[in-house]
């Protein structure tokens, strides 16, 4: 679960499940989707997709390689990112799921 940080271009990690922990081989349960935080997160592709999902007010889907990298054990990234709206109408917060099919721990 990713919030929306209102009033700014920016989002913080509300929740990283067990399974992404352990593909970065790190938590990054509460940091802010900044490059000082997270190192290159700016370059992901769940990084873009936020900022289109914000822009569309769309559900985003994403599959294929990324460079938003760890280590060596997956190079494929499928995601998808699903807004939800706090009770002014604004995107709060966004639900998505991760999987690297090529992942092995």
């Amino acid at each position: 679960m990713i919030d929306n940080l209102v009033g700014s271009s920016n989002y913080r990690l509300r929740l990283l499940g067990s399974y992404l922990v352990n593909a970065y081989d790190r938590d990054f349960t509460g940091h802010d989707l900044i490059d000082s935080q997270i190192p290159n997160v700016t370059r992901s592709r769940t990084f873009r997709l936020l900022n289109e999902m914000l822009s569309t007010r769309l559900p985003q889907y994403d599959i294929g390689p990324t460079v938003f990298r760890f280590n060596d054990r997956y190079t494929t990234v499928e995601q998808v990112l699903l807004p939800l709206t706090d009770e002014a109408g604004r995107i709060a917060f966004a639900v998505g799921a991760v999987d690297y099919p090529d992942y092995s721990p």
